[in-house]
């Protein structure tokens, strides 16, 4: 069996799954806490809350590592600090690669216990509170009860689409479309990795519907395609518009899977993440780099800022306001 991997690769193995323990076990707290106050709190600033904790998914993750290095770094305003008062260094160690692998994975852990909170019934946890719970033990007996790496699915395309893959062969040889190392294979990399935002907004979306509406349009003689396009369509809008929004910000920062799939090919495959990838490789590359860093920071804020926006006028037209 260990001859299998060779010890480089068994030590790439171990350490994934150290970091990604430690990033579990660190953020969990941070990320019920967030979970609870995004499902249950009603605050200023709740909405700002709910887009800083999504960020991660839409930002390029080098963008995300370079900030990290600016603020972690030596040199950085909170790695100085950390230096100086406790002696802990996080860059270009292990316990960064953590501190990489908690904020990348955060907004994943903050919906799925989002969501599950939010699945509770309010009225069990007032049931508690009559009978002289106070909120911490609600939450705790009551409440609290109930992925690839991007490189990986990059490798996936390649070993499926390339031009000699079980599908990249058949595509090359009967419809002439090579897919590996262009920019339409960036497209597909971008795709796969913005889809599961797509379908989960959608999702959430159709879920909100009153199946009452769908059953009343059957029952007035309307098939199911007449149906959807005509009473569950509008009432998703909203919820495909959002998704369609975020999956495009998505794509536009996907790094892993397209460098992967495509590699850099200035002009061919290298997309924006990419190119801050490769100004940080070379000396004096920083200043191109901070200045594509900070259109991706645009693009993400204002993606997030287009799709509340867009989304809620949405519902409002079709909710009659």
């Amino acid at each position: 069996m260990t001859d299998w991997l060779s010890p480089q690769e068994w030590t790439a193995v171990a350490l994934s799954l150290k970091v990604a323990l430690w990033a579990t076990l660190l953020s969990l707290p941070v990320g019920i806490a967030v979970a609870l106050a995004l499902a249950r709190g009603n605050f200023p600033g709740k909405q700002l809350l709910n887009g800083l904790v999504h960020l991660p998914l839409i930002l390029p993750p080098v963008v995300t590592g370079y900030l990290l290095l600016i603020a972690f770094g030596r040199q950085g305003a909170i790695g100085s600090l950390l230096d100086k008062w406790f002696g802990v260094v996080l860059a270009f160690r292990w316990t960064g690669a953590v501190l990489a692998a908690a904020v990348m994975a955060f907004p994943l852990m903050v919906r799925a216990i989002r969501l599950a909170i939010e699945a509770v019934d309010p009225k069990l946890e007032q049931a508690a509170s009559t009978l002289g719970a106070n909120r911490f033990w609600t939450f705790t007996f009551v409440t609290l009860p109930l992925i690839l790496p991007p490189v990986v699915t990059g490798y996936l395309l390649l070993i499926a689409f390339g031009r000699q893959g079980a599908i990249g062969s058949l595509l090359d040889k009967w419809f002439g479309v090579v897919l590996a190392f262009r920019w339409t294979g960036a497209v597909l990399a971008a795709a796969v990795m913005a889809f599961p935002l797509m379908v989960r907004a959608i999702r959430l979306a159709i879920e909100a519907v009153d199946p009452k509406l769908e059953q009343a349009a059957s029952t007035l003689g309307a098939n199911r395609f007449w149906t959807f396009a005509f009473v569950t369509l509008p009432l998703i809008l909203p919820g495909i518009i959002a998704g369609a929004i975020l999956a495009f910000a998505k794509a536009m920062g996907e790094f892993g899977a397209t460098i992967t799939f495509v590699a850099n090919i200035p002009g061919e495959t290298q997309t924006l993440p990419s190119a801050v990838y490769a100004f940080l490789q070379v000396p004096g590359g920083e200043a191109s780099a901070m200045r594509l860093v900070a259109v991706s920071i645009v693009v993400a804020i204002a993606a997030l800022a287009v799709s509340e926006f867009v989304a809620t006028r949405v519902a409002r037209r079709i909710g009659g306001q």
